[in-house]
């Protein structure tokens, strides 16, 4: 997993904000029911959240909009979010989002309808941050 932490530290324009502790990791998949993929979970613990070119992760922050169970909860609400996804970054475009499984691969949800996007976080992030 080191190779996944120095690629992404690699990603045009890449920022990081505080790391969060594996106890927060927790809360937040006990809060929604499912298990974090482990590509974001070592994201999280080193990184917090992530921004790059093109793309605004979410993470366990106090900001409503990155905070990934807050926009999970609202988007199972608002757009019917089947509860094994969990909201990875939204797309700011006709309630569309970027959403993740514990398998780790990557879906963007758009009007009820989830479409593979990408195998892993790192290739999500690459592919939309070289736009």
């Amino acid at each position: 997993m080191n190779n996944f932490l120095e690629s992404l530290k690699k990603v045009n324009t890449f920022s990081a904000g505080e790391p969060v502790t594996e106890a927060q990791i927790e809360k937040a998949e006990f809060e929604l029911d499912l298990f974090f993929a482990n590509d974001y979970k070592l994201c999280l613990m080193n990184f917090g959240q992530v921004s790059a070119k093109n793309v605004e992760l979410t993470s366990i922050i106090n900001v409503k909009w990155l905070d990934v169970v807050k926009t999970t909860k609202e988007a199972r609400e608002r757009f019917m979010l089947p509860d094994k996804y969990y909201v990875l970054e939204d797309l700011h475009f006709d309630g569309a989002l970027a959403v993740q499984e514990a398998s780790g691969k990557v879906y963007i949800f758009h009007k009820g309808t989830l479409t593979e996007h990408s195998d892993s976080l790192l290739e999500y992030v690459i592919t939309n941050s070289s736009k």
